[in-house]
């Protein structure tokens, strides 16, 4: 399909997790303007995303028909949520469940990195770490898992987005 100046786009790299987040959101969200523009990882990274979309040079980014920039996944798939199809289908209009799906989400940033140090350093106090974190976030989850596989219920929503992609390769890279 054709870009135009207001054609949305989404900076990514179909190997990075977190890009996985806001691209899981977009899909949900029947988004199907945005243009997937592929960022290599590492030295073959364009200096012209970092010094144009990213300065940081982490993908995702995300540029708004506006011509704004998003960065990072969360903020980028919550704007999704904001502005295509249902407008908070996956956030939820209730402030209560808003508040739970943000408490979720904030805890699995901490398990998300007590993984990956762990995966880095594979040590009792870190492996320690993750299972306190495991467990913590096992209680938020399982509190609203009771009638479908999602964390409320049979609704998907933005916290099955922010899990979905990392407990996929943990899965894999992770055993007990």
């Amino acid at each position: 399909k054709a870009m135009s100046a207001t054609t949305p786009i989404m900076y990514w790299n179909k190997l990075c997790p977190f890009v996985h987040r806001s691209w899981i959101a977009a899909v949900e969200k029947g988004a199907t303007d945005v243009h997937y523009e592929h960022i290599p990882l590492g030295p073959e990274k364009p200096e012209s995303y970092t010094r144009d979309i990213n300065p940081r040079g982490t993908v995702p980014a995300f540029k708004t028909p506006a011509g704004k920039i998003l960065h990072e996944s969360l903020p980028i798939a919550e704007y999704l949520d904001a502005t295509y199809g249902a407008k908070n289908a996956l956030t939820g209009n209730d402030p209560v469940i808003r508040a739970k799906i943000a408490a979720f989400n904030a805890q699995i940033g901490e398990l998300i990195g007590a993984l990956y140090g762990f995966l880095i350093e594979n040590t009792a106090e870190n492996k320690q770490t993750v299972l306190d974190n495991l467990k913590y976030a096992e209680g938020l989850f399982g509190a609203h898992t009771k009638e479908g596989p999602f964390f409320l219920g049979t609704t998907f929503s933005m916290a099955d987005v922010t899990i979905a992609a990392f407990f996929i390769r943990f899965q894999t890279t992770l055993t007990a």
